[in-house]
């Protein structure tokens, strides 16, 4: 039995140690980055008549469960207008962009991710 020793391995563990965090600080970036794309997407695609609809088009991220919201709510003397619009008049606006979108929303987290894989010593 013959025993060997593998030199240089400590910026190998050093990049799994920060290997989740690293992930997860990217993914985070990303899901930010893509919540705000499809914000301002969705805001360009809206009907304008006073410029409330758009807004109000609001985005949050869960950091935690790495999940982003959007939400689109615009009311006028107890009135949706944003639903109406959206729901009952057929202008799919949130809806339009994320399918238009999604691969390019899809692409900027992956990218993130690398990135701060990167940065936490992966080549």
């Amino acid at each position: 039995m013959r025993n060997f020793k593998i030199g240089g391995l400590s910026q190998l563990q050093s990049a799994l140690k920060q290997s989740p965090e690293a992930a997860h600080r990217g993914a985070v970036k990303g899901l930010h980055q893509s919540m705000t794309m499809w914000q301002r997407g969705s805001r360009e695609r809206a009907p304008v008549d006073t410029a409330v609809l758009r807004r109000n088009i609001l985005t949050e991220v869960d950091t935690v469960d790495l999940k982003g919201t959007i939400s689109s709510n615009a009311y006028r003397r107890g009135f949706n207008y944003a639903y109406y619009q959206h729901e009952v008049n057929g202008k799919q606006y949130l809806t339009d962009e994320i399918e238009a979108s999604k691969e390019r929303y899809k692409a900027t987290i992956e990218r993130n991710v690398a990135d701060e894989l990167k940065k936490a010593g992966w080549q």
